[in-house]
């Protein structure tokens, strides 16, 4: 049995050990083709996963019958304040000083294990307000100068102190080693800023 666990355990660190090829295109801009294609081991296997599913193709099969009028459903309730609650939570645990300098560094870590080719990101963020935004902007930011930093790749990540936002527009090509890329995530989710933020969050209000 023991001597099962420990041959599994060796053929998982010596898969994981194989540099894996991501490609990819995502855009939140209408009418651009949004997909992944993986590569493993120097080019053995490749798959493309599209990720922009035409609705109509899964529709045509069969004409829909006809529904019966449902009965207006009552509108929920809405609760601005829980949400307002919620949103202010989660920007004084964004605030803390060791979580941004954690993240920060495990940014930096994951971009340099990562070997880059062709790589341009473009990001506009915003809350809808000023003050949360620049809130946001204030763990964002030094991510943020840690990328558009690097020589190896174009990112341009800017607030929005106006309108509520979430616009990208990315490609490029990465090769990286999964078993150092899952050490990194392991490192980071053991932390002691990531493990306050958590109790931060999930503690009575």
């Amino acid at each position: 049995m023991l001597t099962g666990l420990l041959v599994f355990f060796l053929l998982a660190v010596a898969l994981l050990a194989v540099p894996l090829t991501l490609s990819c295109q995502l855009s939140s801009r209408p009418g651009r083709p949004n997909f992944v294609a993986v590569g493993w081991g120097f080019g053995l296997a490749q798959h493309r996963i599209p990720l922009d599913r035409d609705v109509a193709d899964s529709t045509e099969s069969e004409p829909a019958e006809p529904a019966e009028p449902a009965e207006p459903a009552e509108p929920a309730e809405q609760s601005p304040s829980r949400n307002r609650m919620d949103l202010e939570r989660g920007l004084a645990v964004i605030r803390q000083e060791g979580l941004r300098r954690r993240l920060a560094r495990f940014v930096g870590d994951l971009w340099r294990a990562v070997d880059k080719d062709d790589v341009e990101v473009d990001l506009r963020i915003g809350l809808g307000d000023p003050a949360d935004t620049g809130q946001l902007w204030a763990v964002v930011g030094p991510v943020a100068g840690v990328l558009q930093g690097a020589r190896s790749a174009r990112v341009a990540v800017v607030p929005d102190f106006v309108d509520a936002a979430l616009d990208f527009d990315g490609r490029g090509r990465f090769r990286l080693i999964p078993l150092q890329v899952l050490y990194l995530f392991v490192a980071l989710l053991l932390s002691a800023p990531v493990w306050r933020a958590v109790w931060a969050m999930t503690r009575p209000a």
